[in-house]
């Protein structure tokens, strides 16, 4: 008898999404073997299989959101293909029902003749055996995404007809097919041909759901001070240039940045400090222990790992694991309990070009720094210096405006004298 896959359960309120499948209708599997992989809220994971045999059926195609609990495929026998239906696993087929989106309103029925009922979907597409589709590699499926590469019909070249990373830039090579234009739909305004429409899911939705409550659910101020750069720079450009064996080449502009917040956080213990709902009402929660937060650009959504006891960190060490995490969240094995837990975030679009910007509150911690670019700055009559603009943003309910510039004004005195606090 087929055995039911079923991911492990999902948050409260938790939205998951299945982005591909590895293995296809009679593919082997082993237990223990990825079959998919699902978006989840926080991060990208893959389901693995709890027994051997062949796929027998998929309860979900790619780009269906998945219940918070239930199987999403069976695993059984090959003899079993096309025989799991609603009287072979009755649950399934219920939950797939429960879950599956609803099919377009049809007029409602008179009293006098009954619209005709309109045929089920089917609940999942099997593939007839000499044209499945291949699996395909994460670096391949990363890699169509940047060059906009279909990956339906892709011819793999790898083990078994795995489609992977050669076979999507030969394809993004080629003229892609013309694609049909649109029909717009009947009173809708008609849409350019090169408009791309984008479900705001998984990731996205998240964090589309997590600022707007920020902004509406918190007393936000930001402030803006600058530090001289003079010393930072130096250090940068003597880390760069340092002998190899002192593995101090990868230490960056962010790097130092961390490290000096880090420090001057166990300093000011009231910003590193988040918020929750007690039995009496808010309360505040300053934490002991500094759990750094850095955001980082990714082809998928902005992610904000963390950097457990950051302030015991040295250096060297604190920019190894920011280097690690910040690779995992670009590569999607980065998992949802390194994406927890902060207690302080920076946030630096100083790469960019950006002087100054407003950051918005990661909730529930109680401050955000966001960190511009270098730039020349006159700092007297005739006197310039080059400064890094630092924007503080506070949640006012819980940080008054006065301990939150102290902290800016440590944190600009300690940039200021980075090899100083190195050596301590």
């Amino acid at each position: 008898m087929a055995v039911p896959v079923r991911p492990p359960l999902a948050q409260p309120g938790e939205t998951r999404t299945i982005i591909a499948w590895s293995k296809e209708i009679g593919d082997p599997v082993s237990a223990g073997e990825p079959i998919c992989e699902v978006e989840t809220d926080k991060a990208t994971v893959e389901i693995e299989s709890q027994a051997e045999g062949v796929l027998v059926a998929k309860l979900f195609e790619a780009g269906a959101e998945i219940p918070e609990d239930g199987p999403i495929a069976l695993v059984g026998s090959a003899g079993e293909i096309g025989t799991a239906d609603a009287a072979a696993d009755p649950v399934a087929a219920a939950e797939r029902r429960a879950t599956a989106p609803p099919s377009p309103a049809e007029p409602a029925a008179s009293t006098a003749q009954a619209a005709p009922t309109a045929p089920a979907a089917p609940a999942a597409v099997s593939v007839p055996p000499g044209r499945r589709r291949a699996a395909v590699s994460p670096r391949a499926r990363k890699r169509a995404e940047q060059l906009s590469v279909p990956l339906a019909g892709l011819a793999g070249t790898g083990p078994g007809g795995r489609v992977i990373e050669r076979d999507v830039l030969a394809a993004g090579a080629a003229p892609p097919a013309p694609e049909p234009t649109p029909t717009a739909e009947p009173g809708a305004a008609a849409r350019p041909a090169g408009d791309q429409v984008i479900p705001v899911r998984g990731a996205r939705r998240l964090v589309a759901e997590r600022m707007h409550a920020s902004l509406r659910d918190t007393a936000q101020l930001t402030m803006t001070a600058y530090a001289d750069a003079t010393r930072l720079l130096q250090l940068r450009a003597a880390f760069k240039s340092a002998d190899p064996q002192f593995e101090m080449a990868g230490v960056t502009l962010n790097d130092l940045i961390l490290f000096a917040a880090a420090r001057t956080l166990t300093e000011h213990p009231e910003i590193n400090a988040t918020c929750r709902d007690g039995e009496r009402g808010l309360e505040i929660v300053r934490s002991a222990t500094v759990h750094l937060a850095f955001a980082v650009d990714t082809p998928r959504v902005l992610m904000v790992p963390v950097i457990r006891d950051a302030a015991g960190l040295r250096v060297r060490e604190l920019s190894a694991r920011a280097a690690d995490l910040a690779e995992r969240c670009r590569d999607g094995s980065i998992t949802p309990a390194e994406l927890t837990g902060g207690t302080f975030t920076v946030s630096n679009l100083g790469s960019f070009g950006v002087e100054s910007f407003t950051p918005i509150l990661n909730p529930p911690q109680a401050a955000i720094l966001g960190v511009g670019a270098v730039a020349w700055r006159p700092t007297g009559e005739r006197a310039v210096q080059q400064q890094i603009a630092l924007s503080l943003t506070i949640d006012h309910r819980l940080i008054d405006g006065a301990p939150a510039a102290r902290f800016l004004q440590t944190l600009c005195a300690r940039i200021a004298e980075l090899d100083v606090l190195l050596a301590l």
